[in-house]
């Protein structure tokens, strides 16, 4: 067996036990807070996160995961699966935690209906995502009363997608969009008394909603990609239901949310067969759009992300090294998350690196990345975390299932 192979499989295995795993000890402490579905997500390919940008990215290998106008460039039946693994170190004023979670980072099938012209699609990536346990102690005529909660879920859109192509540098997409998750709230308390009463809480939020997504891939000039997705404003249903010693307390209430508009915007420029350099702008409007019962939410803040970065591509000759014919990246972002904390606005800075390694010459990868950020600020948050990530994406098409020899 070769190196290539070996790597390959090794790989392989990595990203199943990264999909199979179960979230560890949690996620961000700035996901925390009142009518909180966690930390806002913006889904990338693992190729885009190596790179941090991916907007325009005119791929036919791959699926773009954040225009599905550019599905238009798959010549055959492609599917594309990423998953991640975070380490996170967290540090307040008085103490350091280290968290880690391994999470499935979203999948996207792409089947062209007419050859680089019209593509049905679908996929389904992660919206929101918290996993965290906050622990308390408390005194009480005397006696110390115990304080563990527990919050966990998030939110998800699936996605049903057309993309198609009227004129040869232009593609435009429309796609349904099912917007649903659950977070789950419980909470264990102790009262170390005489009787040592114990007292278990569990409350679920449970969204659902519909909205649509539209795309436009240009490209206007040769090398020059020019990339724009927009997803309007969801209005959905939260349903919150409680399991409670208190009978009163567990009836479902039916509640109104509106999740704000998601504008996308992003441009590459290619130079020769191997270079290019790109960069995405995001933006949501989480102080003033997120609304449960009408009414703004309280500790948001604007979302947007600014990226760019760079890569190298592998050699397009024939007959030489594997080495040569992996795609190298490095990117660059910076982030105002959606979340404030300590009354202030939380930013996030952080550097990656990618890898493309063919599976098949032109027609199947997996791509890997190494993802640092610093979260926050000591003086302004209190709360300040350093994040690791390394992520898997898988791309395979329908050529796996051939069989060549016939």
């Amino acid at each position: 067996m070769t190196i290539k192979h070996i790597t390959i499989n090794l790989l392989i295995g990595v990203f199943l036990w990264m999909s199979a795993t179960v979230a560890l000890a949690g996620e961000s402490y700035f996901g925390l807070g009142n009518n909180s579905f966690g930390l806002v997500q913006t889904p990338y390919s693992a190729k885009a996160w190596g790179r941090s940008f991916g907007m325009a990215d005119p791929d036919s290998l791959q699926l773009n995961f954040r225009n599905y106008a550019a599905w238009t460039n798959i010549p055959i039946t492609t599917l594309t699966l990423n998953s991640s693994y975070s380490l996170i170190r967290a540090e307040n004023p008085t103490s350091i935690s280290l968290l880690d979670n391994a999470n499935f980072q979203g999948a996207a099938l792409g089947i062209p209906v007419m050859k680089r012209t019209l593509t049905l699609g679908a996929n389904i990536q992660p919206y929101s995502t918290i996993e965290q346990r906050v622990a308390g102690q408390t005194t009480v005529d005397s006696n110390t009363v115990e304080q563990n909660v527990f919050v966990h879920g998030g939110l998800s859109r699936a996605n049903l997608i057309l993309a198609w192509k009227p004129i040869e540098r232009m593609s435009f997409s429309l796609g349904y969009e099912y917007t649903f998750g659950l977070v789950t709230e419980e909470a264990f308390i102790k009262l170390n008394d005489n009787f040592d009463n114990r007292f278990n809480f569990s409350y679920q939020n449970r969204v659902n909603g519909h909205g649509l997504v539209t795309g436009l891939h240009a490209t206007p000039l040769d090398g020059l990609s020019l990339g724009v997705q927009y997803r309007p404003m969801v209005t959905a249903t939260l349903v919150q239901t409680g399991d409670t010693p208190a009978k009163s307390l567990n009836a479902a209430i039916e509640r109104p949310v509106t999740l704000p508009a998601e504008y996308n915007f992003g441009m590459e420029y290619r130079w020769g067969d191997r270079y290019a350099a790109g960069a995405d702008v995001i933006y949501q409007d989480w102080e003033n759009a997120f609304k449960i019962d009408g009414q703004k939410v309280n500790g948001y803040a604007p979302f947007y992300r600014v990226s760019m970065g760079l890569e190298r591509r592998g050699s397009t000759r024939q007959f030489i090294d594997y080495g040569k014919l992996i795609d190298w990246r490095a990117g660059w972002y910076y982030t105002q998350m959606a979340h404030t904390f300590n009354g202030q606005k939380v930013m996030e800075t952080g550097l990656s690196i990618g890898a493309g390694l063919p599976l098949q010459r032109y027609r199947s990868k997996i791509d890997l990345y190494i993802n640092v950020s610093r979260r926050g600020d000591m003086d302004a948050n209190k709360l300040q975390e350093w994040v690791f990530r390394v992520g898997l994406g898988i791309s395979a098409n329908e050529i796996w299932f051939v069989n060549v020899e016939e």
